[in-house]
């Protein structure tokens, strides 16, 4: 294998693999994450006020996505406390999910 092959190979590897859009994208995140705690937020306080009650299905959407990146980096990274974060993000989600559909469900 001669020089050429190697450096093509080597930049074929790296191809998805830009720091530039790995830090991109983790910004986008960050921000879609902050986004949407603002808008889970808003129609928190608002079913307070309008309806007199809480809605912990909101939350529970919240709660879905930060479980899912959690544990996805944690296992993708090997690293146990985000992992960890992600499992209670998990149980936030399903008690949300559970207290939310049951008082759905009761009317």
């Amino acid at each position: 294998m001669n020089k050429d092959e190697i450096l093509a190979m080597s930049r074929q590897d790296n191809d998805n693999n830009d720091p530039f859009e790995r830090e991109i994208d983790r910004k986008a995140m960050n921000g879609a994450h902050l986004a949407m705690l603002i808008v889970v937020f808003i129609v928190y306080i608002s079913g307070i006020f309008i309806k007199g009650e809480s809605d912990y299905l909101v939350w529970s959407i919240m709660a879905a996505s930060l479980a899912t990146q959690n544990l996805y980096r944690g296992i993708r990274l090997k690293k146990k406390d985000v992992f960890i974060c992600g499992a209670v993000w998990v149980l936030i989600f399903i008690g949300s999910f559970i207290y939310g559909m049951m008082k759905l469900i009761r009317g």
